[in-house]
């Protein structure tokens, strides 16, 4: 029995009227008297009540928001049986067996990729312990190397060697020294480089050394490549094939509906089997079933905490549907966790300020009623369910709120019991989803430009640009054409296309209602206005490298708003 309900039995059985008490301490002298009434002390003890179920409850929405932050480690990876088996049987035929190799993974962002590489990794430590040679694992993130042919000093310095940063061709020697040494220095050197496309030059000569160092019959360089395009070996290195040191390919699909779904109820039953009160309380539980079959029992559904099955689920099909970005998924479970812990937090202040009723010791439990399986669920998340012997109940009266009525003076009050379990706590329904979907993933707008080419979208940064440097007289579609073209030399990642093409571009861009048109005598006098806000054209193009370099080396301030 918690602590508050034992304050509160004895004020059932007192006759007095009031209860003199012995405080020392704070404003009052010591040994001094006070008078506190059976109705004040009754206040007092609701109050700590509340404040004690709130802390519990309030804490399981923490628990829950640091597991859903982009950045947490997931206790295990869930699904992408496929690609698990491709790199554990990579692994073990150029990692734990000395044979070079080189893999190159790739898909589009939130797909997991270097989260599934690093969990592999971790799981073949003590294989790689036992083995009879070293291994020695570096891990470099392309986008924090400024040149491309300073990724050969990075490889030395996470090695432990001194190495000049000016000196490029003497980290290459040194580099291809190691990799190519003699036969008796048994040592495997695993090199994953996360954002490859970032090393892509004009000439693309550090990619193929890279490669060609991994496929030479006495190198000792296994290289695991990680980067978002699907052709980019096809693309943009071309003469690999030719080389015959073309990487092992492994492409990761966007997440669908099932495995999105699978990887939120997972976290969810983590916080559950971490919840100390919830063990406890299905130990309770377990011993008024002791009468139910174990076939019924296996029959009982397992219901998740903190989110109801609909939300999970509308959460995951519109998450597959526009993106399939694991990351955003999590984005979204983490926000509507949070609009429900802040409806809690507001329930329980108001519950407090009004915690003492006129005549509380002639309240009446309510009348209790059976409700199916099916329904169970949405009941527990209104705050109107609860299992009593085995059995399925819940009050007629409940709240339509989103935040479940919880009633102070019940005897199944849940702010009043100091071991409320997490599966007692309010639940995210389909309306929190629906308000983070619309700030996931905005406006019908930025929809549309982000279904847009590269060269459209780099046409809608210029015109960002140019607005933004008050340079709106310039946006004439010749002037456009000369910043775009400067834009994708800048890049050294993507040409520009030829002027009649641009126009094209220009005509897509107008018949969907992006940009319009003025009319002039030459086709490239006339002048550009763009018809979205210039942050709805920064929330469109954001995460895209190429997009978000050009615009960074023109001062434009990106909205990260979203990004952890």
């Amino acid at each position: 029995m918690s602590r508050t309900r034992s304050c509160l039995e004895p004020l059932s059985h007192s006759p007095s009227s009031s209860i003199r008490r012995t405080l020392s301490g704070g404003n009052l002298s010591s040994g001094a008297t006070i008078n506190l009434s059976e109705t004040q002390l009754r206040s007092t003890s609701v109050a700590a009540g509340v404040a004690l179920g709130a802390s519990a409850t309030l804490r399981y929405y923490q628990d829950a928001k640091a597991l859903f932050r982009r950045t947490t480690e997931p206790h295990r990876l869930v699904g992408r049986v496929a690609e698990r088996e491709t790199i554990r049987q990579f692994c073990s035929d150029h990692i734990l067996t000395p044979k070079a190799g080189s893999l190159y993974i790739s898909g589009q962002p939130g797909t997991g990729k270097t989260a599934l590489l690093k969990e592999m990794i971790r799981d073949m430590q003590s294989a790689m312990e036992k083995a009879p040679f070293d291994i020695k694992i570096l891990t470099i993130n392309c986008m924090t190397v400024r040149d491309p042919k300073l990724v050969y000093h990075k490889m030395l310095v996470e090695l432990g060697y001194e190495s000049e940063v000016g000196d490029k061709e003497a980290a290459v020697n040194a580099v291809e020294t190691l990799v190519l040494g003699e036969e008796n220095n048994k040592i495997m050197y695993v090199t994953i480089l996360d954002e490859m496309d970032q090393l892509l030059t004009k000439d693309q000569e550090v990619l193929y050394k890279l490669f060609q160092l991994s496929s030479m019959d006495n190198s000792k360089l296994t290289l695991i490549g990680i980067a978002n395009a699907l052709d980019m070996t096809d693309r943009f290195l071309p003469r690999l094939k030719a080389k015959n040191c073309e990487p092992q390919l492994l492409n990761f699909n966007p997440y669908q509906v099932s495995e999105i779904r699978e990887i939120i109820m997972d976290r969810l039953f983590s916080l559950e089997s971490n919840d100390g009160s919830a063990k406890e309380d299905a130990e309770n539980k377990g011993k008024d079933d002791s009468n139910v079959s174990a076939a019924v029992k296996a029959e009982r559904p397992r219901v998740a905490p903190l989110m109801q099955k609909p939300a999970i689920e509308l959460c995951a099909r519109k998450v597959a549907a526009a993106t399939g970005d694991l990351r955003k998924a999590l984005d979204i479970c983490r926000q509507t966790i949070e609009m429900v812990e802040l409806e809690t937090k507001k329930k329980e202040k108001m519950m407090a300020r009004h915690s003492v009723p006129t005549t509380p010791t002639t309240e009446k439990p309510m009348p209790l009623q059976e409700i199916s399986l099916a329904d169970l669920e949405n009941r527990i998340a209104g705050g109107g369910a609860s299992l009593l012997g085995g059995r399925i109940v819940y009050s007629r009266t409940y709240s339509t709120s989103s935040v479940p009525s919880l009633s102070i003076y019940g005897g199944n009050s849940t702010l009043l019991n100091s071991g409320v379990t997490i599966q007692e706590a309010p639940k995210v329904t389909i309306e929190h989803v629906k308000r983070a979907l619309t700030s996931a993933f905005g406006s019908p707008m930025v929809q549309k430009m982000k279904a847009l080419n590269v060269h459209q979208q780099i046409v809608l940064a210029v015109l960002v640009i140019k607005i933004q440097a008050g340079k709106t007289i310039d946006c004439e579609v010749g002037k456009v054409f000369d910043h775009y073209a400067i834009a994708c030399r800048g890049s050294n990642k993507i040409g520009a296309v030829s002027r009649g093409e641009y126009q094209d571009l220009i005509n897509m861009l107008e018949a969907n209602g992006l940009v319009t048109l003025s009319k002039a005598k030459e086709e490239r006098l006339r002048k550009l206005a763009l018809v979205p806000r210039e942050n709805e054209v920064l929330d469109a193009i954001k995460d895209q490298t190429i997009l978000e370099a050009i615009l960074t080396k023109a001062g434009v301030k990106l909205n990260t708003a979203d990004s952890e």
